[in-house]
């Protein structure tokens, strides 16, 4: 489930005006807490914009002491969700992508290539001299 708490917080900051570095460093406390989530108090929302580095008025403390305990209610509603027997997965899509054989081939343009050249000679780049 750790990578669903960092989903949530990646995805509130890019979608917010926020600072980023904010909601980092939101996820990682959070991710440092148990299972059950306690309420977010003005105290661990002035840690965790002292970790951001942030300066946050006391007003905005409580702003954002609501807001978070809103995202923590959130998670978890989706922990009562029965996973199990779910695999993980990467996309909502099961595509498989193309594979080729590793093989080293020189692919089968150079003389293409050599026509793009200003000077060639025998199949290779023309250079200038650079030693004398």
């Amino acid at each position: 489930m750790e990578g669903l708490y960092c989903f949530v917080f990646v995805s509130v900051a890019k979608q917010s005006s926020y600072c980023n570095v904010f909601w980092i460093a939101v996820s990682h406390m959070l991710l440092a807490m148990t299972e059950k989530f306690m309420a977010l108090t003005a105290k661990d929302v002035t840690k965790i914009a002292r970790l951001a580095r942030l300066k946050v008025s006391d007003a905005e403390k409580e702003h954002y002491a609501a807001e978070i305990g809103g995202i923590l209610q959130w998670i978890e509603q989706l922990q009562e969700v029965n996973t199990d027997g779910v695999p993980q997965m990467v996309s909502v899509a099961d595509v498989r992508l193309p594979w080729r054989a590793d093989v080293v081939t020189d692919g089968n343009q150079a003389e293409a290539i050599i026509k793009n050249a200003p000077q060639s000679d025998y199949g290779c780049f023309g250079v200038p001299k650079v030693i004398e």
